[in-house]
């Protein structure tokens, strides 16, 4: 039998700088930066086959957290 892992992870609101999530909430630059770096690390620490997200407001953020995470790996 084939063993894997799965994650559900909770993001809590991922959406690029400057963009309203709720009513006057928006990350600045350096959050949405120190967010993506976060959830890079987190990713690599979770070390899961399957990761389900939550809280995904756009999928170009998203992208950008796994192609890091991705980076970080192959280091």
């Amino acid at each position: 039998m084939t063993r894997f892992t799965i994650a559900s992870f909770n993001v809590k609101n991922l959406i690029g700088a400057d963009k309203e999530y709720y009513a006057f909430q928006t990350y600045t630059p350096e959050e949405y930066a120190w967010k993506v770096d976060w959830m890079a690390d987190q990713l690599l620490t979770m070390n899961a086959d399957i990761v389900g997200f939550q809280e995904i407001f756009e999928e170009a953020p998203l992208r950008s957290v796994i192609d890091e995470a991705s980076k970080r790996a192959e280091a």
